[in-house]
């Protein structure tokens, strides 16, 4: 496998380590197993959201209307489990 066909890719992986091993040195409590949890639950709903929108994009089926849909029903899939999701902007699109 030829690793200079990866340039780009390898240069933006290096980025994010490094930046990864800045925030561990500047702050080393941000890798604590509560903060990741916190982290983890605050951005569920973002991070399924991504998760969904780069499986459609790497298809091929881009719809990006549909994105304030799934929005709305994943919040409503967690409120009704009793998960309350924090930090979301208000968008009339979710009334």
């Amino acid at each position: 496998m030829k690793l200079g066909r990866y340039k780009r890719e390898l240069s933006a992986a290096l980025a994010y380590v490094v930046l990864l091993v800045a925030v561990g040195v500047a702050a080393p409590s941000f890798f604590s197993a509560a903060n990741l949890r916190d982290l983890v639950l605050n951005n569920a709903s973002t991070l399924l959201i991504a998760i969904g929108m780069t499986l459609v994009i790497l298809v091929g089926e881009i719809d990006m209307p549909k994105l304030g849909q799934n929005i709305k029903y994943d919040l409503h899939v967690f409120a009704n489990h009793g998960i309350t999701v924090q930090g979301y902007v208000h968008d009339t699109m979710l009334q």
